[in-house]
């Protein structure tokens, strides 16, 4: 059977995720409140998102998933949803791909 686990510990990458959605809301946030330093919290959020982008675009291409194009797509259609529910659907996925 192939290694079915992330290259970083799940729980990080969960952190990431919740991270990046959190800190760009914030600073989106901070940008319709006019604060000082809305650009700051929103680079800090992008960092955020494109690493755990990378980290499940490459545990997509890496494990056998069901619908894989249809993750894929949908990372560059609409990332933060897509990533979030990926980490919700990953279990079943990869059930699905062994079948």
């Amino acid at each position: 059977m192939r290694d079915r686990d992330f290259r970083v510990n799940f729980r990080a990458v969960w952190f990431l995720v919740i991270a990046n959605l959190s800190i760009f809301f914030l600073g989106s946030l901070a940008r319709i409140q006019q604060w000082e330093l809305p650009g700051s919290i929103l680079t800090v959020g992008l960092i955020l998102f494109f690493a755990s982008w990378i980290i499940i675009a490459g545990d997509i291409l890496t494990n056998k998933i069901a619908n894989r194009s249809f993750w894929l797509i949908s990372m560059f259609l609409v990332p933060p949803f897509a990533v979030l529910l990926y980490l919700i659907q990953r279990d079943k996925l990869l059930r699905l791909g062994e079948e």
